[in-house]
């Protein structure tokens, strides 16, 4: 921390706000440290959210719909994984970001290579494959309570080609929504592993076969990826974050709430653009659209 405080000094900093998960873990620790404020939530808090495999099975203590999941210990509890959650399981460690190390998998053979590839055994862990729509939920809390909130649907991914599970964190299209069920449980989830929460925490969710979103992982102290996004639509949770960090009022609705027609198209090499779509048009027609728009 001595290297981050001296450009503290050097730059008159006032506040630090990781991104990275690696920094969240290092400055929430570090934050007693620092000449400059944070907002993060409680070190314990982050921890736990850090241990994917741990977050679950607390969360499912309190009886949040979560995907049931396994430690990968050893070879054999790759079969038991199959025994027990299903003929086909999701394989991810049990920590990082960007969907590293997952993989689908329909036979025990291949998830064991895969997890000795890793050199993963006790750092992978075997989840149901949830097949519904991929979901975030993003809160602001401010002593307990929650201020802002917003939800949305990941409908492609970035470069998705490179990743074996097709998933690489970055949606190339998403679509912002209000979803009674995904508020309530991306709430319920923050206050099942925190009776006090501060600051920011991003919720993954996707759903079961019976349509339940699920909670999948945790991710506190920082912003999705399509932050910008939803202060397109209006809705600027990231401005309401640093004026609750310095003691101000927030100037947006507890909520957000426009409907299930926002879609937020972007890739590497372009501006993003947000797309009105209306429900009587067809929505894979109007995405390429934009799309061609897009990069002429």
């Amino acid at each position: 921390m001595e290297t981050l405080n001296r450009v503290i000094e050097k730059e008159g900093a006032e506040f630090v706000h990781p991104q990275p998960d690696v920094e969240v873990a290092a400055l929430s620790e570090a934050r007693d440290q620092l000449l400059a404020r944070t907002f993060l939530p409680r070190r314990s808090t982050v921890s736990l959210c850090h241990d994917k495999y741990a977050l679950l099975q607390a969360l499912e203590k309190k009886r949040i719909p979560v995907a049931r999941s396994m430690l990968l210990e050893e070879e054999d509890d790759v079969d038991r994984a199959f025994q027990v959650i299903g003929d086909k399981i999701w394989l991810r460690l049990t920590r990082g970001a960007g969907g590293r190390g997952s993989l689908p998998v329909e036979d025990t053979g291949l998830a064991k290579k895969w997890v000795q590839y890793w050199n993963g055994w006790g750092k992978f862990s075997a989840e149901e494959y949830l097949p519904g729509r991929n979901l975030a939920w993003q809160g602001l809390f401010r002593r307990g309570r929650l201020l802002a909130c917003v939800s949305w649907e990941r409908i492609r991914y970035i470069i998705s080609h490179v990743s074996p599970s097709g998933i690489t964190g970055t949606p190339s299209v998403a679509r912002l929504i209000d979803d009674d069920r995904v508020h309530r449980i991306g709430e319920q989830s923050i206050r099942a592993i925190d009776e006090m929460p501060d600051g920011v925490f991003g919720v993954d969710l996707k759903e079961n076969a019976q349509g339940v979103p699920c909670v999948t992982e945790v991710n506190p102290g920082r912003f999705f990826t399509p932050s910008y996004m939803y202060a397109k639509a209006g809705y600027n949770i990231v401005r309401a974050y640093f004026q609750v960090a310095f003691d101000q009022s927030v100037e947006i609705g507890p909520r957000f709430s426009a409907g299930n027609e926002l879609f937020w198209i972007r890739g590497i090499d372009a501006n993003p653009v947000m797309v009105r779509m209306q429900r009587n048009l067809r929505i894979g027609q109007e995405l390429n659209e934009a799309a061609g728009s897009q990069r002429d």
